[in-house]
């Protein structure tokens, strides 16, 4: 934890001392028609999908007005088999899938400004599905499903730094519902609310 904070502060003053560095304010991009491909820029520097783990899309409908897409697909299969001392043999396979997207709405409060505040909201949704087996002589067949829905809430400021590319650091929040299901030798469901802040991410927008 102290090193993921020590390594966003150092991005958080790396990006104050940039813009610093700029006497002049740049033409912007943001208009009408306005579009951008986002990344997040993670704690070891390498860049990722912003909203979503798979892609994140906004456009403009206004100078002061956004929608943003964010969509997650993450799936993995794996397959093992054991030979024991004994000569038995043990079959495992997993399978794990798992969606996710969101839609929100952006407000730009001063989009003429060198610095640009705006907030966020909107839906999101994700399912998931994972399916196990193992075992030799008696198979252990367990099925995960999980559903959920979430009311996404976020703050932040931009800055350009070129014509077409900007940073960003945003704050999110949100209040989320799941419900999953575990079907086995045993059949258990749960379901979690959950109120709270998502963090702070750093970005970078790329607009065309």
């Amino acid at each position: 934890m102290v090193q993921c904070k020590t390594k966003f502060s150092l991005l958080l003053a790396l990006f104050i001392i940039f813009a610093a560095s700029v006497a002049h304010a740049q033409e912007h991009s943001l208009g009408e028609d306005a579009q951008a491909l986002q990344f997040q820029i993670s704690d070891d520097f390498n860049l990722e999908s912003f909203e979503g783990t798979t892609f994140s899309y906004k456009w403009h409908t206004s100078q002061d007005k956004a929608k943003r897409i964010g969509l997650s697909i993450n799936s993995q299969y794996n397959e093992r088999e054991d030979i024991g001392g004994d000569e038995t043999i043990q079959n495992d396979s997993n399978l794990n899938v798992y969606l996710a997207a969101s839609y929100t709405w952006m407000n730009y409060i001063n989009p003429e400004n060198d610095i640009k505040f705006y907030y966020g909201y909107g839906p999101g949704i994700n399912v998931g599905y994972a399916h196990t087996e193992s075992g030799d002589t008696m198979i252990e067949d367990v099925t995960t499903t999980q559903y959920g829905i979430a009311a996404l809430g976020y703050a932040g400021v931009e800055w350009f730094f070129h014509k077409s590319m900007s940073i960003h650091a945003e704050y999110g929040a949100s209040l989320r519902f799941k419900m999953r299901k575990i079907d086995g030798i045993q059949e258990t469901e749960d379901k979690i609310f959950r109120f709270g802040g998502d963090g702070v991410k750093l970005g970078i927008s790329a607009y065309f």
